[in-house]
C-alpha cells in the first residue's frame, strides 16, 4: 500500500534527503515541554519558550521539524502532540508564507501518524490532515481522499492503521464536508463506498461511516440524496442489529439531522425511528442516551403536526419522564454533600465565571427571547445531560399540546410524586411540573395547578435538600402569572437562608423571578425585603453571593417606584455591598457581577444614588483606563503580556452608563469635571477608545454611555465633540456586519439608537453632512430580506423617523423607498415617546412630499396612526396639518378614507379629525 510507503516514495529528491538536526529537535522538544508547564514557578521560562517558539515560526524548515517530531521522532506523547497542534497553527496562520517544498513535506509524510499505536498521535495526525486540507483544497491533495478510503478498505479490521484512517475521514467530513460535496467524481465514488463500509464487521467502521455520511445530510447534494434510501436502510438494518455504543451514537446522530434537515424522509417510519431512540435513552451509555433523547427534542421542536406528533406521544412521554430522574453520578455527588452546608467555603473551580448578561441594547418593542433550555433546566447539576435534554423536550411538548401532555403525564407524575417513592422519582416528578407550567399556564390548562403549588409549598420545608431546591423553581414557573402568591412567596423567602448552598440559590433565582412578575405589588414590603437580603450576605458562601446580586438587582427594578420614594431602603445591601466592593481585586470574579448590580441599583434608585456614586465611578473609569492600557500592550508583546478580561470594561462601562442614566447631566457634572482633570481625557475620547478596540460587547457598552450621554448630557459631554464622533459612529451602522453576523447585530442596533438620540438635538447639532451616508445605510438595513431582527428594524425605522424631524425636506425625496416597509415596522411598536417622535418626524417628511404616498401607502399610514391610542399633542397638530394638505391634494381623499376599515376610521375621527 502507498501509504505505508510514503517515507521511501517521495515525490522530490529534495525532500527525500531532507534530515532533521538531532540538536534542533532536542532543542525543539525542550521548548514544547517548557511551553506547556503550567506551575507557576516556571512561568518566566514558558514565557521565555513560547518567545522562542514564535521566532521560531520565521524559520524556513520549521513544518518539516514539527511533521518529523509527530510522526517519527522518538519522545513522549505530550511533545509529539504539541508538535502537532504547533504544526496545525502554523498551517493556519502561517499558510500564505509556506514554500510549497515545505507543503509537500506535510503531505508526504503526514500520513505516517496514522499508522501510530497511540491514539493521541492518530487524533492529532487527523487534525494536522484535515487542516491542510481545508488550505489546500481538493484540487490541491487530490489524492488524499481515495488513499484513505483505499487504506480503511484494505486495512485489517481493528487496526491502529484503519482506525486512524477512518479518523481523519470523519474529521475531514465534519469539517469540510461541503468542500467535499463540491467535487462531483470524488462525491460519486465515496457515498456508496462509505454506505458500503456501514455493512462492515468493524464497529468503529460502521459507525465512522455512517457519522461521514451524516455530514452531507445537511447539505442535499445530489451525489448524496441518490443514495438516500440506501443510508436510511443501512441506518435501520444497524438500529435493528448492532448493539455497538458507537454504531448507536451515530444511528441517532443521523436520524437527529434527518429530522432537522430532511423530515420528509423519515415521516413513514417515523414511529419506528421513535421507538428506537426511545430505547437508546434507556441506553447504560451516556452519550447513546443522550443522543436519543436530543432526537426526541428535535421533534419536540419540529413543525410536525398534531397527527403526527400525538399517536407518539404514549411512547414518548413516560419514557422523557422516567429519563428525569437524577443519573447515578449526580445522585452520588448530591448524596455526598452535606444537608447542612452553608459554612463550607466554596472551591475557586465550583464558581462559575459570571456571564454578564447585555441589558444594553436598546430597541423600540423587543422582547427578551430568554428561551435557551440549558439555561431554563438548571434543575440538577452541571453539564447539559440526559435529564435536562428530557425536560427540554417536555417543555417543548407541553408548549405544542398541554391537553395531551397533562392528559398522559398526570396520572404518571401523581405517583411519582407520592410518599411512598424514593426522594430522587419525586424530585423528578416536581421537576416535570415545572417543565409543563409554560405550556399549561399559556394554554389554560390549569386544573391542577392550585392544589399542585400549594403542595409545592409544603415541599420547600422537605427533608432533602434537593426536593426544596427544586421546588423553588418550580414554584417560580407557576406563581406570580396573576398577581402574587404570598404562601409561595413566603416559602421562597425562608429557603434563601437554607442551611443548603443549593436550596439557597435555587431560592434566590425564584425570588428574583416571583419579584419580576410581582413588580408593585411589592412596593409595600421593599423595605422587609431588602433588610431580609442582607442577611444573606452573613450566610452567603461566595458561589451564592452571584446569585444574591442579580435578586437584589431584580427586587430593586421591581420596586422601582418605593425605591425612588425612599432610596435609604435599599441602604441595607448596598453597605454589605460596599464593603465587599473596597475588598475586591480587579482579577475577582465578583467584581463583574457587584458593578452591574451596582449599576442596576443605580437606574433604580435615581438621584437617591448620588451619595454612593463618586468611588463607584472613580473606580470604574480607572479599570477602563487600566485595561485599555493591558489590552494595547498584549497586542505588541502577545506572549509576555497576558491579555486581560475585556468584560472587565463591558462592566465599567455599564456601571457609568447606569449613573448617568440615574443621576443626569446635574449630578454627573461634578464626576465628570474630577474625571477628566485626573484623566485628561473626556467621557467620549474614553468611549472612542472602546470602540476602536473592535470587541462587540465592549462597544455594545460603550454605544449605551454615549447613548444616554445624548439624553442627559448632551450639551457638555457630546456636543463639543461630535464633528469628530459622527463619522465614527455611521461607520458602525454596517449593513453587511448586521446581516452577516449575529453577534455584530447589537453593536450596529445601538449605533442607530445613539444616532436617533442625537438627531433629537437638530438644533444644536445638524446631521445634514452625514445625510446621504446614513440615509442609504439605515434604509438598507430597514429594507434588506436578510434582516428580521425585530430590534434591528424598529431601531432602524425610529431613527429614520427621527432624523427626519430635523432633516424633513432632505427625506421626503426618499420616502417611496422605504415608506411601505417602515409602516410595517412602526405598526408594531409598543406605544413609546421613540415611536411617537418617529411619528412625527415621518409626518414632517410626508408633508414635503405628499405624492410619495399612493392610496394604499396613505390607508397604510392612517392605520398605523390609528392603532397608536396615546399620541402626543405635537404628534396630533402635525397629522390634522397633514390631513389638510391631502384634503387639498386630492380630490378623492374622502374616498380613499373610505377603504379604512371602520374600526380605524372611528379611531382616526376622534384623534385627528379625519
Amino acid at each position: 500500500m502507498r501509504l505505508l510507503m510514503y517515507n521511501t516514495q517521495l515525490k522530490h529528491e529534495s525532500l527525500a534527503m531532507w534530515t532533521p538536526s538531532l540538536p534542533s529537535v532536542e532543542t525543539l522538544s525542550a521548548l514544547f515541554v517548557t511551553s506547556v508547564d503550567g506551575s507557576r514557578e516556571k512561568r518566566a521560562a514558558r514565557i521565555e519558550a513560547r518567545r522562542q517558539l514564535e521566532a521560531a515560526r520565521s524559520e524556513p524548515d520549521l513544518v518539516n521539524y514539527l511533521v518529523f517530531m509527530l510522526v517519527e521522532y522518538d519522545s513522549s506523547e505530550s511533545v509529539k502532540a504539541t508538535a502537532g497542534l504547533w504544526l496545525k497553527n502554523v498551517l493556519i496562520f502561517d499558510w500564505s508564507k509556506l514554500t510549497p517544498a515545505a507543503v509537500e513535506y506535510v503531505k508526504s509524510n503526514i500520513l505516517r501518524g496514522l499508522q501510530s499505536d497511540v491514539p493521541l498521535i492518530r487524533n492529532t495526525s487527523s487534525i494536522v490532515i484535515t487542516t491542510l486540507l481545508s488550505k489546500a483544497g481538493l484540487s490541491g491533495w487530490p489524492e488524499l481522499l481515495p488513499e484513505l478510503v483505499s487504506a480503511i478498505d484494505q486495512s485489517e479490521a481493528g487496526s491502529p492503521l484503519q482506525d486512524g484512517c477512518l479518523s481523519a475521514l470523519r474529521k475531514i467530513c465534519e469539517d469540510s464536508a461541503s468542500l467535499v460535496a463540491k467535487d462531483h467524481n470524488l462525491m460519486v465514488q465515496l457515498v456508496p463506498k462509505l454506505i458500503s463500509f456501514c455493512g462492515s464487521q468493524s464497529p468503529k467502521v460502521r459507525s465512522n461511516a455512517v457519522g461521514c455520511l451524516t455530514e452531507f445530510v445537511p447539505l442535499g447534494c445530489d451525489e448524496f440524496l441518490v443514495h438516500i434510501d440506501e443510508f436510511l436502510q443501512a441506518c435501520f438494518t444497524l438500529a435493528q442489529n448492532d448493539t455497538t455504543p458507537d454504531t448507536l451514537f451515530s444511528i441517532c446522530r443521523a436520524f437527529n439531522e434527518l429530522l432537522t434537515c430532511r423530515p420528509d424522509t423519515l415521516v413513514p417510519y417515523l414511529r419506528g425511528v421513535v421507538e428506537f431512540c426511545v430505547h437508546c435513552t434507556r441506553s447504560p451509555e451516556e452519550s447513546v442516551s443522550l443522543e436519543g433523547a436530543e432526537v426526541l427534542l428535535t421533534l419536540a421542536q419540529s413543525d410536525a403536526d398534531e397527527e403526527t406528533l400525538d399517536p407518539l406521544m404514549p411512547l414518548i412521554l413516560p419514557q422523557i419522564l422516567d429519563n428525569m430522574v437524577l443519573n447515578e453520578e449526580d445522585l452520588f455527588v448530591l448524596e455526598s454533600m452535606a444537608e447542612d452546608d452553608s459554612a463550607e467555603a466554596d472551591r475557586d473551580q465550583d464558581i462559575k465565571p459570571n456571564a454578564i448578561k447585555s441589558k444594553k441594547t436598546r430597541a423600540q418593542g423587543s422582547q427578551d427571547e430568554d428561551s435557551d433550555d440549558e439555561d431554563d433546566f438548571e434543575a440538577g447539576l452541571e453539564n447539559w445531560n440526559l435529564r435536562k435534554c428530557s425536560a427540554s423536550a417536555l417543555d417543548r411538548i407541553a408548549l405544542k399540546n398541554a391537553p395531551l401532555t397533562v392528559q398522559i403525564a398526570l396520572p404518571i407524575l401523581l405517583q411519582k410524586i407520592a410518599p411512598d417513592q424514593t426522594w430522587p422519582i419525586r424530585e423528578s416528578a416536581v421537576l416535570a411540573f415545572g417543565a409543563i407550567a409554560q405550556g399549561c399556564l399559556e394554554s389554560g390548562e390549569t386544573s391542577f395547578v392550585p392544589e399542585l403549588v400549594s403542595f409545592l409549598c409544603d415541599l420547600l420545608g422537605n427533608e432533602h435538600a434537593p426536593i426544596r431546591d427544586i421546588s423553588c423553581w418550580t414554584l417560580s414557573r407557576y406563581t406570580g402569572q396573576e398577581g402574587i402568591d404570598w404562601k409561595a412567596f413566603e416559602g421562597v423567602l425562608r429557603c434563601t437562608v437554607d442551611v443548603n448552598k443549593r436550596v439557597q440559590a435555587s431560592a434566590c433565582a425564584a425570588l428574583a423571578t416571583l419579584a419580576e412578575n410581582a413588580g408593585s405589588e411589592l412596593d409595600n414590603y421593599a423595605a422587609d425585603l431588602f433588610q431580609h437580603l442582607r442577611l444573606c450576605f452573613s450566610k452567603y458562601q461566595a458561589k451564592n453571593v452571584f446569585a444574591l446580586y442579580e435578586c437584589i438587582q431584580t427586587v430593586a427594578l421591581a420596586c422601582t417606584q418605593a425605591v425612588q420614594e425612599n432610596p435609604a431602603i435599599v441602604n441595607p445591601v448596598i453597605e454589605p455591598m460596599l464593603t465587599r466592593w473596597n475588598s475586591l481585586s480587579e482579577d475577582d470574579r465578583e467584581l463583574l457581577a457587584i458593578l452591574e448590580c451596582f449599576s442596576y441599583l443605580a437606574i433604580a434608585m435615581g438621584t437617591g444614588f448620588a451619595e454612593f456614586a463618586p468611588p463607584l465611578f472613580e473606580r470604574s473609569i480607572l479599570m477602563i483606563r487600566e485595561i485599555l492600557v493591558l489590552l494595547e500592550r498584549a497586542k505588541v508583546d502577545p506572549i509576555g503580556v497576558e491579555s486581560p478580561d475585556p468584560a472587565i470594561i463591558t462592566c465599567s462601562l455599564d456601571m457609568v452608563d447606569g449613573l448617568v442614566q440615574a443621576l443626569q447631566s446635574e449630578g454627573m457634572a461634578p464626576l465628570f469635571a474630577a474625571q477628566e482633570q485626573s484623566t485628561q481625557t473626556t467621557i467620549l475620547e474614553m468611549i472612542r477608545m472602546c470602540l476602536d478596540l473592535d470587541i462587540y460587547d465592549v462597544s455594545q457598552s460603550a454605544l449605551a454611555v454615549a447613548g444616554d450621554l445624548a439624553i442627559y448630557c448632551f450639551d457638555t459631554q457630546l456636543l463639543p465633540y461630535l464633528p469628530q464622533f459622527i463619522p465614527e459612529l455611521i461607520k458602525l451602522i454596517d449593513p453587511e456586519s448586521i446581516k452577516d453576523n449575529m453577534l455584530y447585530e447589537p453593536v450596529g442596533d445601538n449605533a442607530m439608537w445613539v444616532i436617533a438620540e442625537i438627531s433629537l438635538h437638530y438644533e444644536k447639532f445638524s446631521l445634514k453632512p452625514y445625510f446621504n451616508d446614513l440615509l442609504q445605510r439605515l434604509g438598507t438595513v430597514l429594507c434588506s430580506p436578510d434582516v428580521q431582527s425585530a430590534p434591528l428594524l424598529s431601531n432602524a425605522a425610529t431613527a429614520i423617523g427621527r432624523i427626519s424631524i430635523g432633516l424633513p425636506e432632505l427625506v421626503g425625496p426618499h420616502l417611496p423607498a422605504f415608506i411601505a416597509k417602515w409602516l410595517s415596522v412602526v405598526v408594531d411598536l409598543e406605544p413609546s415617546y421613540e415611536k411617537d417622535t418617529a411619528l412625527q418626524g415621518i409626518c414632517m417628511a410626508i408633508t414635503t412630499n405628499p405624492s410619495a404616498l399612493n392610496d394604499e401607502l396613505l390607508v397604510g399610514f392612517f392605520k398605523v396612526l390609528a392603532s397608536y391610542f396615546t399620541p402626543s399633542p405635537d404628534l396630533v397638530n402635525l397629522v390634522r396639518s397633514l390631513v389638510d394638505v391631502y384634503k387639498q391634494a386630492l380630490p378623492n381623499f374622502e374616498a380613499t378614507v373610505a377603504n379604512i376599515p371602520p374600526m380605524f376610521r372611528q379611531q382616526l375621527s376622534a384623534q385627528y379629525n379625519v
